[in-house]
């Protein structure tokens, strides 16, 4: 969207779907205005119908009720579907507005456009403040930004509403559209500073889009510095409640009241990338005031201090999320929003946002900070699968500690650490014609002649390699759910020669880093996601590829 300027039609459907809402209880659903609402929004943000056919078609379907959360229905988590507003800021020196809006679905996806739209009455008319739009194919969740060189000026304590509006095309063919409003106060602050969870800064290898958190039953120093950021030590297998670090400060422009048990207010939010959102409300979060308190160096009084982290040995302080429905990548988006509230109550509150995000920190004075989302490494072998030592011998996955050395390529290579989680859903059981079998996950690596690829790529027919340089011939494909059984995974050392790889049950397989790099090519090829998408949606993914093609040409010139 290029401007904040609206045609006649498109105000006229955004007072009325804003009436409609404030009269439903915040939610909107099926009316002829709405759904002109969603195509004025798409028209508007440059989705024509003869580019974009399935979105408009999905509008005109008009189905609206979402399934309920089924995604990972055997296992008990507090991850569920949610649209959430992460901030409503206005910078301290331009007064520009700015905002974020989630949306996160469990259900697998093909296709959904998310729209936020931040408006005000103003002289009985309403006027869009600031817009932003995003349409993301074969994703979960998506964050949206407004644009904030289209956005207008408003001052801090100005009551705005912030409009989400959405349309899911879901891979089983339903399709959702709905908005969502809700009454925001626009904030200003000093960016808090965050000493945790950030990137290590001397980490030059690895995922440096994200900051790496390895939930391990053991790890060595080396491991330590290698491609991680945190370890979190994992005592049971069954240990999978999510756990974020949450360290540093924030100084206010007045003095606050006492810090403590009651100030300030607190929320914390983690959505995962795979889909679903848990978040804690200010009753349950008050737990984790006790972890903030004036630094005793500022004379002023004004600096807060907060520390919240895991030990080397149980969860310690850290925000613990409760139980998630683990899978092949866990990317997660953090937020949290303190309020404290000054010591002349007459003056009110200021609120600080640290949030996860792909984009960097640009503003230091609009109060949000800016963290990168973080990602919890995984697991990917089945229990009892037998792993060859440097020496020769085997042993099980289950029992490989950082103490061992595995043979790999190019030689003996040490494990830095052994993965381990419970895993709700499909794995694969495959069988090659030496007689050996492996149950994995879908993404598992398997190396073949070629390089390698993920299990779930491999045909009846195909070659993979062996122990010893050898081949042999996939037989079987048979596909089974695991309900909160443990799988494993290796993550070896990568300074030594050659691929991180290792023998298990006879077959050559990659570890945790070669799975992370199949992943991350995985989803950005364009075939591959095409390959996931229905027909009828392959006209739209075309314009998208272009659309985004165009932009980052505009960006780069």
């Amino acid at each position: 969207m290029g401007t904040t300027q609206l045609t006649q039609a498109h105000a006229k459907s955004l007072d009325n779907v804003l009436a409609m809402i404030d009269a439903g209880g915040g939610k909107h659903t099926t009316h002829p205005d709405h759904q002109a609402f969603l195509k004025h929004t798409a028209e508007h943000g440059g989705l024509a119908e003869s580019r974009y056919p399935a979105l408009h078609a999905a509008i005109a379907k008009a189905t609206v009720a979402a399934a309920p959360d089924t995604a990972t229905k055997a296992a008990p988590h507090n991850f569920k579907s949610a649209e959430n507003v992460v901030f409503v800021a206005a910078n301290r020196e331009t007064n520009k507005l700015m905002a974020r809006v989630v949306l996160t679905r469990t259900r697998p996806v093909a296709m959904m456009k998310v729209t936020a739209f931040v408006a005000m009455k103003q002289q009985g008319s309403t006027v869009v403040l600031a817009h932003g739009q995003v349409v993301q194919f074969v994703g979960q969740t998506v964050q949206v930004d407004t644009d904030t060189e289209t956005a207008l000026t408003v001052k801090a304590g100005t009551k705005v509403t912030v409009l989400t509006s959405w349309v899911v095309n879901y891979q089983d063919g339903t399709t959702e559209i709905n908005s969502h409003a809700v009454s925001k106060v626009v904030k200003a602050s000093t960016d808090p500073i965050i000493k945790a969870p950030v990137q290590n800064k001397d980490r030059t290898t690895g995922d440096l889009t994200n900051i790496v958190i390895g939930l391990a039953r053991g790890y060595s120093v080396v491991g330590r510095n290698a491609d991680v950021d945190y370890w979190f030590w994992q005592h049971e297998p069954n240990d999978f409640d999510m756990l974020v670090p949450l360290q540093g400060s924030f100084k206010l422009k007045q003095k606050p009241a006492s810090i403590g048990i009651n100030n300030p207010a607190l929320e914390f939010d983690l959505t995962l990338a795979e889909g679903g959102s848990s978040g804690i409300n200010q009753q349950d979060a008050q737990q984790y005031a006790k972890y903030f308190m004036l630094d005793p160096t500022d004379k002023t009084g004004r600096t807060v201090l907060f520390d919240m982290h895991a030990t080397a040995d149980d969860q310690g302080s850290a925000i613990n999320f409760g139980k998630c429905p683990w899978v092949s990548e866990t990317r997660c988006f953090f937020t949290a929003k303190i309020t404290c509230a000054y010591d002349d109550i007459l003056s009110g509150a200021e609120e600080v946002v640290i949030t996860s995000s792909v984009l960097p920190d640009q503003n230091p004075l609009d109060g949000i900070a800016h963290i990168k989302p973080l990602t919890y490494v995984w697991h990917c072998l089945a229990k009892g699968t037998k792993i060859l030592l440097a020496d020769g011998a085997t042993k099980l996955v289950e029992d490989i500690t950082n103490e061992d050395t595995v043979m790999s390529d190019g030689g003996p290579r040490p494990v830095l650490a052994t993965l381990a989680q419970p895993h709700h859903g499909r794995v694969l059981v495959l069988a090659f014609n030496n007689g050996s079998t492996l149950t994995v996950s879908a993404t598992h690596p398997m190396c073949t002649p070629s390089g390698a690829v993920q299990a779930s790529s491999l045909k009846v027919g195909d070659r993979v390699r062996a122990h010893g340089g050898e081949h042999t011939t996939l037989t079987s494909v048979k596909e089974e759910r695991l309900a909160g059984h443990v799988l494993y995974n290796l993550w070896l050392d990568p300074t030594r020669p050659g691929e991180t790889t290792f023998v298990a049950n006879g077959i050559q397989v990659g570890d945790y880093l070669i799975q992370g790099r199949l992943l991350r090519e995985a989803a950005a090829d364009p075939a591959k996601v095409r390959a996931r998408l229905h027909p009828s949606m392959h006209t739209d993914y075309a314009s998208w590829l272009e659309d985004r093609s165009q932009r980052k040409a505009h960006a780069r010139g």
